[in-house]
């Protein structure tokens, strides 16, 4: 999967989960971890976020 196609399936993910949770105004990157691992985007999380930090 290129970057660009990442950074979609990132956009896609972040926007679904404020659809389901209405009353978070912020959250960080690293918390979505599981949301962006179940989507595909990453095969695993380590260092606390490392895999989003380093692609964006």
């Amino acid at each position: 999967m290129t970057k660009s196609e990442k950074i979609r399936l990132i956009n896609k993910t972040i926007e679904a989960y404020f659809e389901r949770n209405k009353n978070v105004d912020t959250i960080r990157a690293k918390m979505l971890m599981p949301d962006f691992i179940k989507a595909g985007i990453f095969a695993k999380d380590h260092k606390g976020g490392l895999p989003i930090r380093e692609l964006l």
